[in-house]
């Protein structure tokens, strides 16, 4: 056989190998509609979610009323949700901050030291920092990031 004859040969092998994979992997797994484990999932999925918004001169009620926030600023998002299963509310202010993404990171670093909060994960780069914080039951989840126009913007979660 000729070189070229075997390797059509192989693409085309391979081709209808990956188009038979992909019509198997997309039909996704078969799930047992009867079994405890998919009845358990179907049942545990919550009642619809609302968002409501909050207006901008407003802080989300939630928040800790010595929160940091500055005033006179660009909001980007504001608003709480309500889970109707675990009856928590998630409350986020999003915006875009007149200091620096150092400043910022100094500002809600010390926040949480000085508040008794504890620490479960944290990122430190130069274009973006996070951390997620617990206090009790409620979580605390705030990131610095530096945008497109390199104007810091905060993005602040609380979870109470």
């Amino acid at each position: 056989m000729k070189p070229k004859f075997v390797i059509i040969i192989v693409v085309v092998a391979l081709v209808v190998a990956v188009a038979i994979i992909f019509k198997i992997v997309g039909k996704g797994p078969y799930i047992n509609k009867k079994s405890p484990v998919a009845q358990t999932v179907q049942t545990a999925v919550p009642a619809f979610v609302s968002v409501a918004t909050i207006p901008d001169a407003q802080v989300p009620k939630g928040f800790p009323s010595d929160f940091p926030f500055e005033n006179g600023v660009k909001v980007l998002q504001n608003s709480e949700i309500k889970d109707p299963v675990t009856r928590k509310t998630q409350s986020t202010r999003a915006f875009v901050s007149q200091k620096t993404v150092g400043d910022n990171w100094s500002l809600y670093r010390g926040y949480i030291k000085s508040n008794g909060w504890s620490v479960i994960s944290s990122t430190d780069q130069p274009a973006i920092k996070n951390f997620h914080a617990t206090k009790g039951g409620a979580v605390l989840d705030v990131t610095v990031a530096k945008d497109q126009s390199g104007q810091a913007t905060i993005t602040a979660v609380y979870v109470h």
